[in-house]
């Protein structure tokens, strides 16, 4: 059983992407450095941990932080080149 108006076929991917704010489609050039500094500091972070590592059985949990935090990098990398991340070309 789906929700109601769900299986209408009135429902467009148009139809619902007008139910999103505008703001949610304008980059933030605060925001988007923002999110640099964070997946910058938890890359240096991770890395960190590894060189540090007090102990074997804790590598499998660096590993997991540092990759995670690669993959924001590929996020920030993806976006740039969508050209979401900034409104300014020379940044993107």
């Amino acid at each position: 059983m789906t929700p109601a108006g769900l299986d209408s076929p009135t429902l467009t991917l148009q139809a619902v992407i007008r139910t999103i704010p505008r703001a949610c489609f304008r980059p933030d050039a605060w925001k988007a450095t923002q999110m640099v500094g964070i997946s910058l500091l938890a890359a240096v972070m991770g890395y960190g941990l590894l060189l540090w590592n007090p102990s074997p059985w804790l590598l499998p949990f660096f590993w997991v932080f540092t990759g995670t935090a690669l993959t924001g990098w590929f996020v920030i990398g993806h976006d740039c080149g969508h050209r979401s991340f900034s409104s300014r070309t020379w940044v993107n």
